[in-house]
């Protein structure tokens, strides 16, 4: 039973390799983390939607430089029966210093890095710049205050539409579905943090400290307060979903089971395109001369275009589909 089992997995696995001599493949690297917190580099060869794990090596107490991240990659491809079979490798961004290494010793071989981590860099990017790291500074004192304090929370959620989104903290396109969430809620977390329960809570309490350094729980709630109930909060969090926007739907595209190159590529040019055409609702959403528009637009194309150089074609490389 044990010899059929192997045999029908091995036929298996022939089955689904029959599609590289067609399509040529792609490589996929990455180190994870497992239980056992050792780094393991993988190898994921993928082609024509089919993907199979082909490599896993266990890279504890060695040093992952450049060199050694292409002698892992350039081995498993020179190993094989066609080494021309491999088309495409795929790495995370941090791995860049190995590309030209991998591409000179198999020169067929086209190296970049994968959609959804370029663009997920790409908000990151944009999310740095100082008119938006202000803004998700209000949003997260607000936030913070409410889902930290019981008085509060139990308040926010007899008036709230939906609880309020925790972007995650590699996730930074969550920061998008983060600021949705709370322009929802926005009535109800003004009406929270004006209700007469909450401000007697804040009252009772005024100088509790989480910890002797903190701040008093009454600091605390007049900047929490001040920063819900800012007449500009609304509009500038919904200038900050509009140039994200775009950039957030290209990386559910490839993160979503069908992308395609032609796709990718294309909804980059449209990302693009929509980025030129933002313009700033009258009045503007700040101080006169806080910031400079037409300055921090030409910052958010040019990490767009930065970001998008040499990347790959979609998430998970799918070679046979142009």
């Amino acid at each position: 039973m044990l010899q059929a089992d192997a045999d029908k997995t091995k036929a298996a696995i022939l089955a689904k390799r029959t599609p590289v001599q067609k399509f040529g493949s792609t490589v996929v690297s990455d180190v994870a983390t497992d239980g056992c917190r050792r780094p393991i580099n993988n190898l994921i060869d993928i082609s024509a939607e089919v993907a199979e794990l082909v490599k896993a090596e266990d890279c504890t107490g060695k040093t992952k430089d450049k060199q050694f991240i292409a002698d892992f990659v350039t081995s498993y491809i020179m190993g094989l029966p066609d080494p021309f079979s491999v088309v495409q490798v795929l790495m995370d961004n941090a791995t860049r210093g190995s590309w030209p290494l991998i591409e000179a010793k198999c020169p067929w071989v086209v190296v970049g890095p994968c959609e959804p981590h370029v663009s997920s860099l790409e908000v990151a990017d944009i999310c740095k710049l100082p008119f938006f790291k202000a803004v998700i500074k209000k949003v997260h004192v607000v936030r913070k205050f409410i889902l930290n304090h019981q008085k509060a929370l139990a308040t926010f959620k007899s008036l709230a539409y939906g609880m309020l989104t925790q972007p995650g903290a590699t996730r930074e396109a969550t920061v998008f579905y983060g600021f949705t969430s709370f322009l929802q809620n926005i009535d109800a977390i003004s009406q929270t943090l004006t209700s007469q329960k909450v401000v007697q809570y804040v009252r009772a309490n005024r100088g509790q400290r989480a910890t002797p350094e903190s701040r008093t729980l009454h600091e605390l709630f007049t900047e929490a307060k001040d920063f819900a109930t800012e007449a500009d909060l609304q509009p500038q969090i919904e200038l900050c979903q509009q140039v994200l926007k775009p950039i957030v739907m290209l990386l559910r595209l490839a993160n979503s089971d069908r992308p395609s190159a032609s796709k990718i590529q294309y909804h980059k040019f449209e990302v693009q395109e929509k980025l030129k055409a933002l313009t700033v609702p009258e009045p503007a959403p700040w101080a006169e001369g806080e910031y400079d528009w037409d300055e921090m637009l030409q910052e958010i194309v040019a990490i767009h275009r930065c970001r998008n150089i040499r990347a790959g074609s979609q998430a998970h490389a799918l070679c046979g589909r142009p």
